[in-house]
């Protein structure tokens, strides 16, 4: 059984927010794969109306207060997001990255995402760093496919924004013990957007300091 190592920092848009991301990575010198998960997205169901997901589904849905459903990653526009990590402990050896996305109106059964960007810094990218691994060009995708959930807003149950997992390959590059960031941005579809992390009851905890690059090269 592979443990699960979850840092909740939960928020909106408008107030900084954590976007969710997964880490798959190896303890240096064992074999055994472990994750890192940034956060929850899942709400469950029924919704806050009372209102059951489809067969197979859960809902994440967005928390009354929040400010926005899904935060813009368009690698075709431009943009970007970025959230930090810790490592306490022990060498990691990352092989893979998990980022969650939606297309707004795409109703197709398999996934329309095919391509991923990711960066990692060992400082807050707003300095524009040059980055310790990847860049804003190279595709890495690896795989999509359902994340089995629907991004809804409070008491809605449309099922026009589908979540995807869209996985990176990353070639198993060994990060020692500190703080980074993570850059990543998305692909394939004309409009997409990664929802924020969401625990019900809830919008905003301390330590929320996710940010979004704009198609001018501001982080925000």
């Amino acid at each position: 059984m592979q443990p699960n190592f979850t840092l909740k920092k939960i928020g909106s848009f408008l107030r900084p927010m954590p976007m969710l991301f997964i880490l798959c990575w190896l303890f240096a010198g064992k074999i055994n794969a472990q994750q890192f998960i940034n956060g929850n997205l899942s709400t469950g169901s029924p919704n806050s109306a009372g209102v059951a997901a489809p067969a197979g589904f859960a809902w994440s849905e967005m928390q009354t207060g929040s400010n926005t459903i899904g935060v813009n990653a368009n690698t075709g526009a431009g943009f970007s997001v970025a959230d930090n990590f810790t490592i306490g402990c022990g060498s990691w050896t990352v092989n893979k990255v998990t980022v969650f996305a939606y297309s707004t109106g795409f109703v197709g059964a398999v996934s329309p995402f095919t391509d991923i960007r990711i960066a990692i810094y060992n400082t807050n990218p707003n300095t524009n760093p040059a980055p310790i691994f990847g860049d804003r060009t190279t595709n890495r995708f690896l795989a999509s496919s359902t994340a089995s959930m629907y991004r809804v807003t409070p008491g809605a149950s449309a099922t026009t924004r589908q979540v995807w997992k869209i996985e990176a390959s990353i070639p198993a590059i060994v990060l020692n013990p500190g703080s980074y960031w993570i850059e990543w941005s998305v692909g394939g579809p004309a409009a997409n957007f990664s929802p924020p992390s969401t625990v019900i009851g809830t919008t905003t905890q301390p330590g929320n300091n996710a940010q979004q690059r704009t198609n001018t090269g501001v982080w925000q």
